[in-house]
């Protein structure tokens, strides 16, 4: 697991410690990472920010922080999403073009050496997510399967 945010990092410093060619928690040394890999992760980046814009247009009015989790297989999809406002929270499933940009997300980030994630949780302070600046109100958390798998996110198992 690994946030792209967090601490005094920028977005860019933590995505690419979400990404890093080390997995020291499992101690894998993984494939250096080459140009490709850079160029990777750059398109990565600019994709969660457009998952992030994507939840922000469709949140409600007076929404002030948004929790996105996407669980995806090549198949299966469970979402989540809770848009919070000052005193509520409203919650919903994700729109088809908020599971397109997951999807496709997920599928560039499986081309880095960590391979694909199994969830993913978005959490956006909307105040300070304005475009162009978006990423500074966005924290994505990456789960390569380090935590306990709540039911809603099991899927079974899929024909090879």
């Amino acid at each position: 697991m690994a946030a792209m945010t967090g601490g005094n990092a920028s977005f860019p410093e933590a995505f690419d410690e979400a990404f890093q060619g080390l997995d020291a928690d499992n101690g894998h040394v993984l494939i250096p990472e080459s140009g490709d890999a850079r160029e990777t992760k750059a398109l990565a980046e600019r994709q969660t920010l457009r998952l992030a814009e994507c939840l922000i247009g469709e949140a409600p009015s007076g929404c002030r922080r948004i929790t996105a989790v996407f669980a995806l297989t090549l198949r299966s999809a469970a979402s989540h999403v809770r848009y919070a406002h000052d005193s509520s929270s409203t919650e919903a499933t994700a729109s088809p073009d908020a599971l397109r940009l997951a999807r496709e997300l997920r599928r560039t980030t499986a081309r880095l050496p960590r391979g694909p994630w199994w969830r993913v949780t978005l959490t956006i302070d909307v105040d300070a997510a304005v475009h162009p600046y978006v990423d500074d109100g966005v924290d994505a958390d990456f789960d390569y399967c380090r935590r306990p798998v709540p039911d809603e996110h099991l899927f079974a198992p899929e024909p090879s």
